[in-house]
């Protein structure tokens, strides 16, 4: 085992035994050897298995902070081990570059409990109030909101900077920790994702 094998392998012997390491280390190798003939820069989410996160990423983090340092990439290849919407936003921030996943199907519940025909839909049904997308949504969620906001602690800020109006709908979804009031300014409403086709309620 070389010097850097042994460096990574250190990173994570608490978690994987020395018998599955010896499977993974020729792949690692392999991968990162392809990385550095490409050119491609590996950013990872923070559920990746150890060998991924400690083996091969050179960026790790929640959603929010790959599609962050998605946007101030240099590389001129993007891989993204996550999920689809994760691969989506990059190429967003990245539109001349190019992105990649590795499983074009691993999907997010979250991100797919609303579509782009509802937030249509609760556009036509509010007019003039907001729809404000966090980055845990689809591209198509995305140009359909027209408005995207890099933090949950923000969008109802957002909300109130666009419009006149004291209430916004953020999505995909609605921690309850979002609407304090001593926090967030104006009436972010909740969006219901198991109910697209629900009663809404008026707006204010």
């Amino acid at each position: 085992m070389t010097s850097a094998a042994t460096a990574r392998y250190q990173r994570v012997r608490h978690v994987i035994p020395p018998i599955e390491w010896a499977v993974f280390e020729p792949d690692i190798e392999a991968i990162l050897e392809l990385k550095r003939q490409r050119g491609a820069l590996i950013l990872a989410h923070n559920y990746q298995t150890p060998e991924i996160f400690h083996g091969v990423a050179d960026i790790v983090g929640d959603s929010l902070t790959l599609a962050r340092e998605a946007a101030r990439a240099e590389a001129d290849i993007l891989v993204v081990c996550g999920v689809h919407f994760m691969a989506e936003t990059a190429k967003l921030l990245n539109p001349a570059r190019t992105v990649l996943v590795p499983d074009p199907a691993a999907g997010c519940s979250l991100a797919d409990a609303i579509t782009a025909d509802d937030v249509l839909a609760l556009r036509a049904r509010h007019p003039g109030v907001p729809v404000v997308t966090y980055v845990n949504s689809s591209a198509a969620g995305k140009d359909a909101a027209r408005c995207m906001n890099g933090s949950p602690a923000t969008i109802s800020a957002t909300c109130a900077r666009i419009t006149p109006v004291s209430s916004c709908w953020p999505i995909p979804n609605a921690p309850p920790r979002w609407w304090r009031r001593r926090t967030m300014p104006g009436r972010p409403r909740p969006w219901q994702p198991m109910s697209p086709t629900a009663d809404l309620p008026a707006s204010h």
